[in-house]
């Protein structure tokens, strides 16, 4: 849509991560490897 307007997201913790990867039943790590640009740790 042309008057579409987007917003970036803030870093995410690693709780967040291990929560997301339970709510859809993956491995933490799988999640961890496709959330790594938005993790707020190392």
């Amino acid at each position: 849509h042309p008057e579409s307007k987007y917003f970036g997201v803030g870093k995410i913790g690693k709780d967040q991560i291990e929560d997301i990867a339970k709510r859809k039943n993956k491995d933490f790590k799988e999640m961890e490897r496709w959330l790594g640009a938005n993790r707020n740790y190392d």
